[in-house]
């Protein structure tokens, strides 16, 4: 059962030359987190000593590229790498006898973050718009949208569009991937944190939860309506499974699969 809780670990080498920041933890470190100031930048860890970062959370830049490098015996023993699903670039290092055993990853799926990467914007083509792409409007029913979007249909004037950057105009609606296609998965080697922190941001959306790991899904965090109206979430076969909703619109006509007893 412990090995559940095991990730795939990668011995990479990188020269430091190369990298725009750098944080060096030595036997003097008294804080129980390591962190990146910098989270637009590339950022390297560096653990030098014995188990000097052993039993610790360290948290990688948000948009940033990450390095850590676990020098010494049990350097990282049982650490915690907190890490950002979308940041492609991620290496670890080991040097020393048991200097990355047991050590766990945590992700974060930052929706909103993954979505304003992918720089989808409102765009107002017709106040009876027909064949419109994505974040495209003003539409009235799925009909006006383009094959596997909806016509998502805003309640208030200042309802944000999921998965769309910029300002709606007031009244208009606006064309979005229906919930099969706007899909959020977990990476499979490690626990797994799912924000949906704005409104509607995963609005009829597939939530897919890590297999064999914890996973917390977090509903309207930063105040937003509807931020899992209509989600699928499905943690079935995680070992632990928590869905926190605001209140009842956060998670309105959500359907959850729980784990299961097997699995959890």
């Amino acid at each position: 059962e412990a090995c559940k809780m095991w990730s795939i670990v990668y011995t990479i080498s990188l020269s430091v030359a190369t990298l725009s920041a750098e944080t060096i933890v030595e036997n003097s470190w008294s804080a129980s987190s390591i962190s990146c100031t910098n989270q637009n930048e590339t950022c390297h860890v560096r653990c030098l000593g014995d188990a000097v970062c052993a039993d610790r959370a360290i948290y990688c830049p948000q948009f940033g590229a990450c390095v850590v490098s676990c020098e010494g015996s049990d350097a990282c023993l049982n650490s915690t790498i907190h890490r950002y699903h979308y940041v492609n670039v991620f290496l670890l290092e080991c040097t020393g006898d048991g200097a990355c055993d047991a050590i766990h990853s945590h992700y974060i799926l930052d929706v909103e973050a993954e979505y304003n990467g992918r720089n989808w914007t409102l765009v107002d083509v017709s106040s009876s718009g027909t064949g419109l792409a994505r974040c495209e409007g003003d539409c009235d029913s799925d009909s006006d949208c383009n094959d596997g979007l909806i016509c998502y249909q805003r309640i208030y004037a200042s309802d944000a569009v999921p998965g769309c950057a910029g300002v709606a105009t007031t009244v208009w609606d606006y064309c979005i991937p229906n919930g099969s296609l706007a899909l959020h998965s977990c990476p499979d080697d490690g626990d797994c944190s799912v924000l949906c922190n704005s409104a509607a941001i995963c609005y009829s959306a597939t939530i897919v939860c890590p297999a064999g790991f914890s996973c917390n899904v977090l509903c309207d965090a930063n105040g937003g309506l509807y931020s899992c109206e209509r989600a699928t979430i499905d943690c079935a076969h995680s070992t632990q499974c928590n869905v926190v909703c605001e209140d009842q619109k956060s998670c309105g006509y959500a359907q959850i699969s729980w784990p299961t007893m097997s699995d959890a």
